[in-house]
């Protein structure tokens, strides 16, 4: 097997890598299978600016100017620009012509982009693509991802991350044919198992469980994923890519740069009493934490690793334990 070859699409963060893929990316190293990650977030930012980029990020969850510029690579024909204009941007955002004029303009940058991003990557050294999806990154994910299977359609792509949990997943890989398999819960073992089964050639679903494959062009739901109980079992996360190519680039986060870290995931107060506004669902809830001593060799070791002291964590809630 050539390899696996993860994509950031915009808009995630200029001054913090991914977590997920850069925790996959130390488990499939260390399981002798060739991986990467493409910070495509990159070189957009630096095209459209990183005050314009920023500003997207900040009209996430009640705008959503991200997901609506990628909107039309992907729907060509079903985009309706003006009611977005007249109903969201002005009614809904308060935004007056100078403002939409401005957000109207960053369009034509869309296409070039992803035209580019097929040109500039060499394709042929991975079999597998997975695009991680996480707040509005949704489009410009399946847009990228619908020209690589039209150029590339032997590449097995596959899609996960937050915006892939449960029902959300499963409706993606049903709604978008050039997705082969999208991971619906946590995938930390499954993936790189499913992985190793591809590159052997040997039936991928058997007893793995926690993603949508294709059959015969339907779409199968191998159930909820397993739960990891021991997060200790976690390699540390790799973010050699996301620094070297901000390096490479003409981005300068205006913010300090931050590793991230996880040291639990579900969420303790949930267990208890479900906040309404959580997004978490019941199989994601169960309270799962590193020991002290490996959240502590973890921060450790990213900051040293990397030369950088600001870590961010990305916890749901964080363990009262570790304050004894």
């Amino acid at each position: 097997m050539a390899g696996v070859l993860f994509i950031v699409m915009p808009f995630g963060a200029l001054e913090a890598p991914q977590v997920g893929v850069s925790t996959m990316k130390s488990q499939l190293l260390r399981l002798g299978i060739p991986c990467d990650i493409a910070y495509l977030n990159f070189p957009f930012a630096e095209a459209l600016g990183h005050d314009a980029y920023q500003e997207i990020i900040n009209y996430a969850g009640t705008l959503f100017v991200g997901e609506w510029l990628f909107a039309q690579s992907l729907f060509p024909e079903e985009i309706d620009h003006q009611g977005y204009i007249r109903e969201i941007l002005m009614k809904g955002g308060g935004l007056g012509p100078p403002e939409v004029d401005r957000i109207l303009g960053w369009r034509h940058l869309v296409e070039p982009f992803l035209e580019s991003c097929l040109e500039n990557i060499d394709w042929e050294r991975y079999d597998i693509v997975g695009f991680t999806s996480m707040f509005e990154q949704n489009l410009a994910s399946l847009a990228l991802a619908k020209r690589v299977k039209q150029r590339f359609p032997d590449k097995v792509l596959v899609m996960g991350g937050a915006n892939c949990a449960g029902a959300m997943g499963r409706q993606l890989h049903q709604a978008f044919s050039f997705l082969d398999i999208v991971f619906t819960g946590e995938a930390d073992f499954v993936f790189p198992e499913l992985v190793r089964r591809l590159g052997q050639g040997i039936p991928f679903q058997n007893g793995l469980r926690g993603f949508v494959f294709r059959r015969q062009g339907d779409s199968v739901d191998t159930g909820q994923s397993p739960l990891i109980r021991n997060l200790d079992a976690l390699p540390y996360p790799n973010y050699d890519d996301f620094l070297q190519q901000l390096g490479w680039s003409g981005v300068k986060p205006k913010q300090k740069l931050q590793m991230v870290i996880e040291t639990s995931r579900g969420c303790w107060w949930g267990e208890k009493n479900h906040c309404r506004f959580c997004g978490l669902n019941e199989h994601e809830l169960p309270y799962r934490s590193k020991s002290p001593e490996r959240a502590l060799d973890e921060i450790f070791h990213v900051a040293a690793r990397y030369g950088i002291g600001e870590v961010m964590p990305v916890d749901n809630i964080l363990n009262l334990d570790y304050f004894k």
